[in-house]
This record gives C-alpha cells, sequence and structure tokens, in this order.
C-alpha cells in the first residue's frame, strides 16, 4: 500500500511541475543546453547537470555580492579566458556545485558518517577547484602565447633579413 502512495505521490508531483514549467514558461533542459552550446568556444557539448548548475547559477546571481574591486578583477580574468558569464554567475555556478555535494552529507550522516567527512572536504575541493578554472584557463592560454612567442620572434627576425616590408610579414 505504501509503495503505490509513494508512486502517485511522484507522479502527482511530475505532472504539477510539468503544469507549472508549462504555464511559466520555463525553458526546457533541451532549450537550456542548446543555448550553452552556442555560447561556448570550444566544441565539447554541455552536461546536463551543467546545463541545471548554469540555470541555477543564473537565478542565484541576483543574491550575490561581490565588492569592486573583486568584481572587476573576476571580470577580467573571465573575458581574457573566454567564458561568457558575469561574476556573480560564475561565483553562484562554484557555490552550487559545492552545494551540491555538501546536500550529499546529511544522507551520508545516516546511513555512513565518516563518508560524510569525505563529502565535506569533497565540497570544499570542489569549490576551490571551481573558483580558480578561469585563472587556469588564463594561464594556459598564455602558456601557449608565451610558446609561440619565440617561434614568432624568430620569423619575423628571418624576414626582415630579406626584406623591409613588415605590413606584409605581419599579414603573412
Amino acid at each position: 500500500m505504501r509503495v503505490i502512495l509513494v508512486i502517485v505521490f511522484m507522479l502527482f508531483g511530475v505532472g504539477l511541475f510539468l503544469l507549472l514549467s508549462g504555464l511559466l514558461r520555463l525553458p526546457t533542459l533541451r532549450t537550456s543546453k542548446v543555448m550553452m552550446d552556442t555560447a561556448r568556444e570550444d566544441k565539447k557539448l554541455s552536461k546536463t547537470l551543467d546545463a541545471l548548475y548554469m540555470d541555477g547559477a543564473a537565478k542565484l546571481a541576483a543574491f550575490i555580492r561581490l565588492n569592486d574591486y573583486k568584481r572587476s578583477r573576476l571580470d577580467n580574468v573571465l573575458r581574457a579566458s573566454g567564458l561568457g558569464m558575469t561574476p556573480e554567475v560564475y561565483t553562484a555556478y562554484a557555490c552550487l556545485k559545492a552545494g551540491s555535494i555538501f546536500m550529499l552529507v546529511i544522507p551520508a550522516l545516516y546511513v555512513f558518517p565518516l563518508l560524510a567527512i569525505l563529502l565535506v572536504l569533497l565540497g570544499v575541493m570542489v569549490y576551490c577547484r571551481e573558483t580558480r578554472k578561469a585563472e587556469e584557463m588564463l594561464r594556459e592560454k598564455r602558456e601557449q602565447i608565451e610558446g609561440e612567442l619565440y617561434r614568432f620572434a624568430s620569423t619575423i627576425t628571418q624576414e626582415l633579413k630579406n626584406s623591409r616590408d613588415v605590413l606584409s610579414m605581419l599579414e603573412h
């Protein structure tokens, strides 16, 4: 009897969600994933969880306040690394990703309490990694540019020996 009751409540919840999302004209998960894929520079397709986190981060970003220095610094890093997010959305995304792991602590306390400690550490590690992701992407771009800079300088040097037309060298 309880199994039937749980199934009825689950079906009622799904039906209510579908009705309310239709009335409120919420975008579907597929629409969110397509919108995220069009804004990406790399050609990796977005995952379902990333789309859910991004939708939640966009809603949570309205409640996040950053000071002017941190906001301008993070905005410059995000723009240079190619992530098309505002600093508030970026911070909210990191908080949601770590928060979803922190939510697993509650059931872990009942099932296996030692796992809760590991989940807390995992949540902190995920938050730290997500907040440094843009800086790591920017560092990789800088390393690529610095790696190509030596070859660029040697090419310009060789071309200067042959001709003095700097404009044509830079075009080629």
